[in-house]
């Protein structure tokens, strides 16, 4: 079960709590864990972002297209 990896959906406010817990071990403990735990937030954030900057840009109403100009009949 060494390799075997768990996923776990925690509120912002709860991961807080999670990492000023793993805070309070020696840091030789709990290094490696804060460090992932970080790059996983990290990308994952990056990943919201960009989804949501894509859903702003879909959301925007296209370019109204103007008219071609013609000469008028004398």
């Amino acid at each position: 079960m060494e390799g075997l990896k768990v996923s776990v959906d925690l509120a912002v406010a709860e991961w807080n709590v999670v990492i000023n817990a793993l805070a309070q071990r020696p840091y030789i403990e709990v290094a490696d864990i804060i460090a992932n735990v970080k790059t996983q937030a990290e990308e994952r954030m990056n990943n919201v972002a960009q989804m949501a900057q894509a859903m702003n840009e879909a959301a925007k109403p296209a370019p109204a297209s103007k008219a071609p100009i013609t000469k008028e009949a004398e």
